[in-house]
């Protein structure tokens, strides 16, 4: 195919005998950008979009010159005129714009009227011009310049018809996704960082276009990539917060996957691990909150395994308060299942050695910490010696700490051979955790229940020691005040012994001065 750009302007009689072949040889002439011809009114056009933008406005898409400015007025002539302004359409900004989208349609349209023109003979090759004004003017065409043109053209149909089957596909336009593969357009070919047509149709929720990708052969492993080697699959974004979580599209995808690959290799399908933080499908829809999928995913063989920072989907469900979802997460199918729920339940691969239990009283999510209890887990001591009662303290999770003193029986805390008072690696209690971050309604919990005001750490710092260092004076009031309590208390115990070891006149003078040191003390407190 050639195309050739003629004017009468440099070729005074288009019609001569020596230029005749050239015009068989022709298909079509395209004309894009600025007009042919000229308009009569494009002049005032350009004045008033001028004037527009001097306004800081933003030019319209109206046309500035007529429509006939393009044509040739030639009987064989077929046009095809975008009706926009096409200064605007040329600034392009991706494949994706609405201009751009425009002017490939143009181009299609050429693509099909050449595919289904009869096919011609090559034409003979032109006689040398006779004149030194034309040497050089015009080539020989031949098949093998007319093949390679069109296939250029034909990729170029192809590579719009990736970006147009990922559109049809984000829109749920089935007719389209259908006549755009019927061209051959790849129904694997990826567009950006291997976001497929099945990625863009599940993560919007078309059911109908997801089977027909899936009828056409879309792959369920080509995955948008986030590093070099490791690829999201649609089903994972589908199951995701990026995701529709339509669960007809993930049993669908997942059906596909146990007819056309079977049950191992679609068990291997959803325990995939992707993108930079190793997820599965079940830790997108655990992040997502969707119990529906993530019953489906288990049923078809997912596993609570950990992520790169050693976060389990019970971890992350226990982190966020999801009760549904830890309810779901911890419900075995069967004795080998119960067995891989107890290991993932006290799983300690966090980086922290946090379990689910511990995260969820980080996090202040008491109905996770009752579901996860119900469930058998077991308390435990993080890397550094504390209790969870210790996390709780330090992130001033007040609801918590009551839980754990108030409402969980005494066996749960023999059962892990600790206690309310157990002291971490550095000798500190969950009292010295409450002072040090200021939170004084927890050192007054605790303090209630029986923690003692004075314990010292292994660097002899008693709480109120700490909050003072870190200058919690709320907290630091109230341990003054339990402080000056205890010793009113230790010191009328003292008395008390004092007064029965006393008998007659020893007695009476001992009483005398209890009395008097009461009143002594009266007066301290209240100044």
């Amino acid at each position: 195919m050639a195309m050739i750009l003629t004017s009468k302007r440099h070729i005074p009689d288009p019609e001569r005998e020596d230029l005749r072949a050239v015009y068989k040889s022709t298909f079509g002439i395209c004309f894009f950008g600025t007009p042919h011809r000229g308009s009569s009114y494009a002049e005032w056009g350009v004045i008033a979009s001028k004037i527009v933008r001097a306004m800081g406005l933003d030019a319209n898409d109206a046309l500035i010159v007529e429509d006939a400015s393009s044509a040739l007025d030639d009987a064989r002539e077929q046009k095809q005129s975008i009706q926009a302004n096409h200064v605007n359409m040329c600034r392009f900004t991706g494949p994706l714009d609405n201009g751009y989208t425009r002017v490939r349609a143009a181009i299609d349209w050429l693509i099909r009227k050449i595919e289904a023109a009869p096919p011609v003979a090559p034409p003979s090759p032109l006689p040398v011009p006779p004149t030194e004004e034309l040497r050089g003017q015009a080539s020989t065409a031949t098949q093998q310049e007319y093949e390679a043109a069109l296939t250029q053209l034909k990729e170029l149909k192809l590579e719009k018809g990736v970006s147009d089957l990922l559109n049809a596909a984000h829109e749920g336009n089935v007719a389209e996704v259908r006549s755009i593969l019927d061209l051959g357009v790849d129904v694997n070919k990826e567009l950006t960082e291997g976001y497929t047509a099945l990625h863009a149709a599940g993560v919007k929720g078309h059911l109908q276009v997801v089977q027909l990708l899936l009828d056409r052969g879309a792959s369920l492993i080509v995955g948008t990539l986030y590093v070099p080697h490791d690829y999201a699959s649609a089903l994972q974004w589908t199951c995701g917060p990026a995701g529709s979580g339509s669960l007809p599209i993930i049993k669908l995808i997942l059906e596909h996957s146990l007819t056309t690959q079977g049950p191992e290799q679609t068990k291997q399908l959803v325990n995939r691990k992707s993108n930079p933080f190793g997820w599965t499908c079940l830790r997108d829809a655990t992040a997502a909150n969707r119990p529906a999928v993530a019953q489906a995913l288990l049923n078809h063989g997912a596993m609570l395994l950990s992520d790169d920072k050693g976060h389990t989907p019970l971890h992350h469900a226990a982190r966020t308060g999801y009760i549904e979802m830890l309810e779901t997460l911890l419900r075995p199918r069967s004795p080998d299942h119960a067995a891989e729920i107890q290991y993932f339940l006290h799983s300690r691969e966090d980086k922290r050695l946090h379990s689910p239990l511990r995260v969820a009283s980080n996090r202040g999510q008491v109905g996770a910490i009752k579901c996860l209890i119900a469930h058998k887990a077991r308390l435990d001591i993080a890397k550094s010696g504390a209790t969870p009662l210790h996390g709780a303290a330090y992130h001033n999770k007040l609801d918590v700490v009551k839980f754990y003193l108030r409402e969980m029986s005494t066996e749960k805390w023999d059962e892990a051979k600790l206690s309310p008072h157990t002291r971490n690696d550095h000798g500190m209690t969950a009292l010295h955790d409450a002072a040090g971050n200021g939170n004084y309604e927890i050192c007054q919990t605790l303090l209630e229940f029986g923690l003692d005001v004075d314990e010292k750490d292994n660097d002899g710092r008693t709480p109120l020691d700490w909050a003072i260092k870190n200058n919690r004076r709320d907290a630091a009031h109230v341990l003054r005040v339990w402080q000056s309590d205890k010793g009113h208390k230790e010191s009328a115990e003292e008395e008390a012994r004092d007064l029965q070891e006393a008998s007659g006149e020893d007695r009476e003078q001992a009483v005398a001065g209890a009395v008097s040191q009461t009143d002594y003390k009266s007066e301290v407190v209240g100044n």
